[in-house]
C-alpha cells in the first residue's frame, strides 16, 4: 500500500475516514486544513492513497526534536488489512530522517488493537493519564518511541 504525504486535495476523504471513526481525534475541518496549508514542517499527515482513494491517515506534531503521533485512522471497510502499522511505519521512518528523537502518543486504555500494534512497533508504555477520555470516562495510556 503506498503511504504518501497528504495534500489539500486529500482533506475530503480525510474528514470522511475521521468522521466514520469512533476512537479518533475530532476535529473541525478548518483544524485539518490549517495543517495541510500551513507549510510549516512542525507537522506531518501521511495517507495510504490506493488508487486514488484514502484508506487511512494519521497526523504528527512536532515538539523540539521530540514528536507526538496525535490522530491515526483507518477507513472501517479498510480495517484488518496492517494499514495503521504501515502507517506507522512510514511515520518512523520519516521521523528518522528528520532527526528526531521520541515519538509519543496516548491512547484510550480499552483501545486493545491499537496498543498491541503500539507495542508490536516497540512503543513503550510511559505512563497513564486518568480519567482522561470523556465519553466514556476513561484513562490515556501514554506510549513513547525512542528514535535516537
Amino acid at each position: 500500500m503506498p503511504i504518501r504525504l497528504a495534500t489539500f486535495a486529500d482533506l475530503p476523504q480525510i474528514i470522511a475516514i475521521e468522521q466514520q471513526s469512533q476512537t479518533a481525534a475530532h476535529w473541525a475541518a478548518s483544524e485539518y486544513q490549517r495543517i495541510l496549508t500551513s507549510g510549516v514542517s512542525k507537522h506531518l499527515v501521511l495517507v495510504a492513497d490506493e488508487a486514488s482513494a484514502i484508506l487511512g491517515f494519521l497526523v504528527a506534531t512536532a515538539a523540539g526534536p521530540e514528536w507526538t503521533l496525535d490522530n491515526i485512522v483507518v477507513a472501517p471497510d479498510a480495517q484488518k488489512r496492517g494499514l495503521s502499522s504501515q502507517l506507522l511505519s512510514a511515520l518512523l521512518s520519516e521521523l528518522g530522517k528528520r532527526k528526531a528523537e521520541a515519538v509519543f502518543l496516548e491512547v484510550r486504555e480499552s483501545n486493545l488493537a491499537a496498543i498491541r500494534a503500539y507495542e508490536k512497533s516497540g512503543f513503550v508504555l510511559v505512563g497513564r493519564r486518568r480519567h482522561y477520555y470523556r465519553e466514556p470516562l476513561e484513562d490515556a495510556l501514554l506510549y513513547r518511541y525512542k528514535l535516537t
